[in-house]
């Protein structure tokens, strides 16, 4: 798997865990903010090769997010990774454009595998 540059968008303790475990157990850069109305401005800029984005946040839900970067023809190949604990949250991620969704709570292996499923 080649290093990934990695950007995490959650405005829970759930971000700070998975920045902190992420970059501790791949050799991969990541990055997190917490308030979603930055996000899209950082994606630009950046260019990270994986997205975690948290469905439900204040500001800027994670689908309108998604569908945002969506739509966007410079991101196009940016891998999406959805993370919710709502009910529909697969359904609600995958209409918005997230490539793989990951049900919380979750262990680091799904969030490990998901990132390898992108870079491969």
């Amino acid at each position: 798997m080649s290093r990934q540059k990695i950007f995490i968008c959650d405005d829970g303790p759930i971000g700070e865990m998975l920045c902190f475990a992420l970059s501790q157990s791949t050799d991969n850069e990541v990055f997190s903010e917490t308030k979603s109305a930055k996000a899209f401005d950082f994606i630009e800029k950046e260019r990270p090769t994986i997205l975690i984005v948290d469905l439900n946040m204040p500001e800027v839900s994670g689908a309108s997010l998604i569908t945002k970067i969506r739509k966007s023809e410079n991101l196009s190949s940016l891998g999406i990774i959805c993370i919710s604990a709502e009910f529909n949250g697969k359904e609600i991620a995958m209409a918005a454009g997230a490539d793989i969704f990951v049900a919380k709570p979750f262990n680091l292996d799904e969030i490990l595998d998901a990132i390898y499923r992108l870079s491969a």
